[in-house]
């Protein structure tokens, strides 16, 4: 299980329970301003564009599938309101906020992305790979019009996909 927990003083992340990294923001400046910018939360499933990630991806074995049981997301609660809340407090400041258990695509709650992609990626992702099935959320990537990537050199300028490599989607939470 994959748990990231955001503060306006850190962030963690959380692997099976286990804090894995921490982040504090008066240690790094970074994590200001990563509070400052409008926030989501985003699922993909992606092979990177540069050769140190991603060697390895072999095309011939794909399709591949990314499988999400469930997805909640919890609030954080300022310290000022720990007394008047139900549990809250110094090892846990969050309230549940819900829980989507993918008993089918609620695409009020979810925006599939259709046609987009990202620099140093060579996958573009597309809502028709992103469906739920057994109570899961499935992210689907295989090649699309026979196209097979390849490693591409590690360079500092990696450029991004051109955008017509490989199939995904990526649902994100509206702001």
């Amino acid at each position: 299980m994959y748990e990231f927990q955001w503060t306006p003083d850190w962030i963690s992340w959380m692997y099976n329970g286990q804090e894995v990294r921490k982040e504090w923001r008066s240690e790094d400046p970074s994590i200001e301003f990563l509070q400052q910018r409008e926030q989501h939360l985003m699922m993909n499933f992606w092979v990177p564009g540069f050769e140190k990630w991603n060697r390895g991806f072999d095309p011939v074995d794909m399709p591949w599938y990314a499988r999400y049981d469930y997805v909640e997301y919890w609030e954080y609660v300022p310290q000022s309101e720990w007394d008047s809340t139900n549990g809250e407090n110094q090892w846990h400041p969050f309230r549940f906020g819900w829980r989507d258990e993918f008993n089918f695509l609620d695409e009020s709650r979810w925006y599939l992305s259709e046609n987009w992609t990202f620099g140093g990626n060579n996958v573009t992702f597309w809502r028709d790979q992103v469906y739920t099935e057994n109570g899961e959320l499935v992210l689907k990537l295989e090649p699309r019009d026979g196209y097979v990537p390849s490693p591409q050199p590690d360079t500092p300028t990696d450029q991004p996909s051109n955008g017509d490599n490989v199939n995904d989607t990526v649902p994100t939470v509206p702001s």
